[in-house]
């Protein structure tokens, strides 16, 4: 449910759900004036202007774009992307990636760290794009999807070993959780 709350100050502030959409230099939050809100933009900018260079370079090179795109790539990708956003954003063995913009806050479990964005402007922006998996999931996605216009096996094949890894770590979870569920039987 969204709710507004009732203002406060003189100043309108608008609530919903856990984001304050009040202006930036109205806050007075040390936390909230960190948002690199230029770098955002540019972020956005670059997402778009991808999409774009994309469809131009495929009615260049005379590929047809998808009328649709089947179930069985959608999930495919879908959770490819899944499992190389988590990569990206949390795996021990991608921190030197992350270690110009993130602090390690300790472990996460299964293989994953907790890391954090430090810095400002850029560096921050950066570092939140690196540490969040839904964020990064749109670039991952949109690679993914500009794959499947370009080069298609190469795409189905880098997705299916993602997608394969995803359900393993699945089952990895699985078999830990029940073993240890079968000695706390045991014990008890």
């Amino acid at each position: 449910m969204t709710t507004l709350s009732t203002p406060t100050t003189d100043t309108q502030k608008a609530t919903v759900g856990s984001v304050n959409w009040q202006p930036q230099s109205e806050r007075g939050n040390d936390e909230d004036a960190a948002i690199p809100t230029k770098t955002y933009i540019t972020f956005m900018g670059l997402f778009a202007l991808s999409f774009g260079a994309a469809v131009l370079v495929a009615n260049r090179r005379k590929r047809a774009l998808p009328e649709r795109v089947e179930t069985a790539d959608i999930v495919l990708l879908g959770v490819a992307t899944h499992k190389l956003s988590r990569i990206i954003t949390a795996d021990k063995i991608t921190r030197p990636l992350r270690a110009p913009f993130a602090e390690t806050q300790g472990s996460a479990g299964a293989g994953e760290l907790d890391d954090q964005p430090v810095g400002e402007g850029t560096r921050r922006a950066v570092g939140e794009l690196l540490t969040c998996p839904f964020c990064v999931g749109a670039w991952i996605a949109a690679g993914f999807s500009y794959g499947m216009v370009f080069a298609p096996g190469p795409t189905r094949l880098a997705g299916s070993i993602l997608t394969v890894k995803a359900i393993s770590d699945g089952l990895n979870i699985a078999y830990t959780a029940a073993k240890k569920s079968t000695e706390r039987l045991s014990d008890g």
